[in-house]
């Protein structure tokens, strides 16, 4: 059974390593999502690609779907760091940003194949030093890569600061979500 891929996070969240568990991360909250393309493919290595799932990430973003803390596209995977509205789940995230990628690339490019592997990665953040970790481990991962010198340089990831990022939720008692949405 294809299950929702897991991962545990050793120390300041990295390294990190993928395991066939069921995601146990289910709650709404503050959450580091990955994502893979199909057989670790570079598939998003391709501009036009890249710039569609980008222009995806922000639009559900600025639908009020989740806020978005930190980002990294990479040639065969997706990293973003969000905070779910209320009565989202990240499944419910990860659904939308797939899904909608993969309809447009059908649409747009006639790609008839999913791009993604089956499944998701979540890491429930709990924690302002868990935040911090997060945002340094996805804005570092295209310099470990060796895609770039300094993590400002990488075109698709927030670092670059091309795109307004949400700022760190409060943490504490109250899971933390987006005040006022259904």
């Amino acid at each position: 059974m294809a299950g929702v891929r897991f991962f545990s996070i050793l120390g300041a969240l990295a390294p990190y390593c993928m395991s066939r568990l069921k995601n146990l991360s289910t709650e709404e909250g503050t959450h580091l999502l990955s994502t893979n393309t199909s057989l670790h493919r570079n598939l998003l290595q391709r501009v036009q690609w890249a710039d569609l799932l980008e222009e995806i990430l922000f639009e559900y973003r600025d639908a009020g779907e989740y806020l978005a803390h930190s980002h990294v596209i990479m040639p065969n995977h997706l990293h973003l760091l969000a905070t779910t509205a209320q009565a989202k789940r990240p499944a419910k995230i990860m659904q939308f940003v797939k899904g909608r990628f993969s309809f447009e690339l059908k649409k747009q490019y006639g790609v008839g194949r999913s791009p993604w592997q089956e499944g998701f990665a979540s890491r429930r953040i709990l924690s302002s030093n868990e935040f911090r970790a997060a945002v340094r481990y996805i804005e570092e991962n295209p310099v470990k890569a060796g895609l770039c010198d300094s993590p400002e340089k990488y075109r698709y990831s927030s670092a670059s600061g091309r795109h307004r990022m949400d700022p760190m939720p409060e943490f504490g008692a109250k899971a933390p979500g987006i005040k006022g949405s259904a």
